[in-house]
């Protein structure tokens, strides 16, 4: 199989370069072709040069050219870059043209007459309702642009050897670009989906190995070069270490391509130490995880209790980052197929890094139904929390509180299914996609789009017509998935986190992107994904069952049951005041791990960084997540305010099951089995 460097004709990036360098006017081709950009015009001062890892243009007369730029009929341009002035009139990000022959040209964002274009021959495609001037990664091809607009480019016949960054031919000032490049890759053809998620990956970080045996490192820089070997960087605090300090560290990384990044690496003291089986985990300034650095050093702070995390989240503080320490290698779903089995349903394990393969890594796994449902199996785990409880008898005197929260797991648990109202929270499968309606029976499955405009009971009827033990997913998961991110990552805005972002803007998307990532916590260009679940924020709103409420007194059970009080065993959580909608600062916990708002006096970046609307009169049915990328979306998003006739394109589900699971090991076994469904 050929490699993805295979098809490369140019690549460029941005960071490790500064304003003083000798070489500052160029960005050079790192794929080794020789088709560097030459800049123009720039001032290599602030507003025209090198700022923050990205090159930005003025929007005066800044702009960049390769003459020496092959000639290529088939293409894939890869980009990461933001507009910094979207409502300029006339501007043009990329082009390869000649203004005179009108079917040489190709221009990618290309701004005029109120509207963004991709110019490919004679022919200009509109794609401003799905443009993003925002930080993001996008790619064209002569077929797509970001996969959402299919390009007709018929006419398109390139002769031209010269490449445009930040203007439409040879600098002409109307047109000039104002925004930061981060990076660009550009391939001799249309790349397929597999290749294509490897090149979009390349825009979300740079590849870092770690090389073994960099030695003793204190507080001086260190630096790393990963080209002649693997692994994780090996380094020792000596008798300093674990001792509950904060330390900081910087790493200078350097790429077998001579790519340089430093990253800003913390040391979070006692509270993440031995996290990791092999030793010390380390978190770079903006939460992502790079690599464990490992030492012999032994822990002096605590013994770490396996299966147990501990984090602590401080209603007073509006700082989104919170404590959390204990073992989190147990947090994480795996994704599998599942079909109707005599007792329950039959599972088989999909590959940890690749759901397009079975677990043992060679049988090919088929994702768009034909083999089951595609879910993922989210693991069980006790719940205790220490604190203090609101007084919600006068929600407008709401007291500040420290949560104190323990999440323990045992096997054992996982096998429990019924409701026990006692702090379990019980195993489950999730849907990897939200749910599409197939013949009135719901499925989580790659490609197409996922289903909305239904009311809440149809999506119950759709999903349990599967069988026993399946429905929506309910509140008892979204609690779930909030309590274990918490946990993992300590943080409650993982919008914030490049390892996460905003997801999708369009709850019109196609679903499955994420099959690539296999069981990783990461994302896509365009998707996320945690516990195997794609879009556990954003995309669309989930109706969720479990809960519902009347007026301000919340009725919390197993099932679906709504606009009525529960027949079956349920609790109640009476939440006062008066109706509600902003930016959640205060959640219920509790003794159950509730995850209701109570106060909506935050923001997208305080708190709990999520929103919260609650109705204080008549039946209400209550909805997660948020739809497409609007920072009102996360964890904690939580919506009670429609009755259940309520039915928008912007609103759909995903399936749930809880019931006995067999667990089919051999990939052929599992195939030969009917589906079921």
């Amino acid at each position: 199989m050929a490699n993805i460097d295979d098809y490369l004709v140019a690549s460029y990036r941005c960071n490790g370069k500064g304003n003083s360098d000798a070489d500052r006017d160029v960005l050079k081709d790192l794929s080794g072709n020789g088709h560097d950009i030459v800049l123009k015009n720039f001032g290599f001062t602030l507003g025209s040069g090198y700022e923050g890892g990205a090159l930005v243009f003025d929007g005066i007369d800044d702009y960049g050219i390769c003459e020496n730029f092959p000639a290529i009929n088939d293409f894939t341009f890869v980009y990461k870059r933001i507009n910094l002035n979207p409502s300029k009139s006339t501007n043009c990000f990329l082009s390869k043209s000649v203004s005179t022959n009108q079917a040489q040209q190709f221009c990618s964002e290309l701004a005029y007459s109120k509207n963004v274009y991709v110019r490919l021959g004679s022919k200009d495609i509109a794609v401003k309702d799905i443009y993003n001037p925002e930080l993001s990664i996008v790619y064209v091809t002569k077929e797509s642009y970001n996969g959402e607009m299919d390009l007709v480019s018929s006419n398109y016949t390139s002769t031209v050897d010269n490449l445009y960054i930040g203007t439409f031919s040879r600098g002409v000032q109307a047109y000039v670009w104002n925004g930061a490049l981060y990076a660009l890759d550009i391939y001799d053809r249309t790349l397929s989906d597999e290749y294509l998620q490897k090149a979009l990956n390349r825009m979300n970080d740079i590849d870092i190995n770690w090389k073994d045996g960099v030695g003793e490192v204190t507080d001086q820089h260190l630096t790393v070069s990963p080209g002649s070997g693997t692994g994780n960087a090996a380094v020792s605090f000596g008798s300093v270490m674990n001792k509950g300090l904060d330390r900081t560290l910087e790493l200078e990384i350097t790429t077998p391509k001579g790519i340089k990044k430093t990253l800003t690496v913390n040391q979070e003291g006692c509270r993440q130490a031995y996290i990791t089986s092999d030793g010390k985990r380390w978190l770079t300034s903006d939460n992502r995880v790079y690599g464990v650095l490992k030492s012999d050093a032994p822990c002096e702070c605590f013994d770490v209790i396996s299966n147990k995390v501990n984090f602590i989240i401080d209603d007073n503080n509006s700082d989104p980052l919170i404590n959390s320490s204990g073992d989190t290698s147990w947090i994480k779903g795996r994704r599998c197929l599942v079909k109707k089995a005599d007792t329950g349903v039959a599972i088989c394990y999909l590959d940890g890094n690749d759901s397009e393969l079975f677990h043992d890594g060679v049988t090919a796994a088929s994702l768009d139904g034909s083999m089951g449902q595609w879910m993922t199996d989210i693991p069980s785990y006790r719940y205790n929390h220490k604190g203090g409880e609101y007084d919600l008898s006068d929600i407008n005197n709401i007291p500040n509180l420290v949560h104190e929260i323990t999440l323990t797991h045992n096997d054992l648990d996982d096998n429990i299914t019924e409701w026990e109202n006692s702090g379990l929270f019980r195993r489950c499968l999730v849907g990897v996609t939200e749910a599409v309606n197939v013949s009135n029976k719901l499925w989580s499955k790659k490609g197409g789009q996922s289903t909305g405009r239904l009311t809440s009971v149809v999506f119950h009827n759709y999903a349990t017509a599967l069988g026993d033990g399946f429905d929506i997913i309910d509140y008892e998961t979204h609690c779930k998935i909030a309590h274990l991110f918490y946990a993992k990552y300590a943080n409650r805005n993982p919008q914030e986190m490049s390892q996460f972002g905003y997801g999708d803007r369009s709850y019109s998307r196609t679903i499955g992107i994420t099959s690539s990532l296999g069981n990783n916590d990461d994302r896509t260009s365009t998707q996320i994904s945690f516990l195997g679940i794609e879009d556990f924020y954003g995309g669309k709103y989930e109706w969720m069952s479990g809960i519902h409420s009347n007026g301000s007194i919340y009725y919390i059970y197993d099932g679906f049951e709504p606009d009525a009080e529960p027949t079956a065993s349920y609790r109640t959580v009476d939440i006062g005041g008066s109706a509600r909608n902003g930016y959640i600062s205060k959640v219920y916990w509790g003794e159950h791990g509730d995850m209701i708002p109570i106060e909506v006096s935050a923001s997208s970046t305080t708190h709990y960084c999520d929103s919260g609307v609650v109705a204080n009169s008549g039946w209400r049915v209550a909805r997660r997540s948020h739809y497409s990328a609007n920072a009102n979306g996360g964890v904690a998003c939580f919506s009670a305010s429609n009755d259940s006739g309520n039915s928008v394109a912007s609103v759909g589900s995903r399936i749930q099951y809880r019931g006995p699971i067999q667990v089919i090991e051999d990939p052929a076994e599992f195939i030969s089995l009917p589906v079921g469904f």
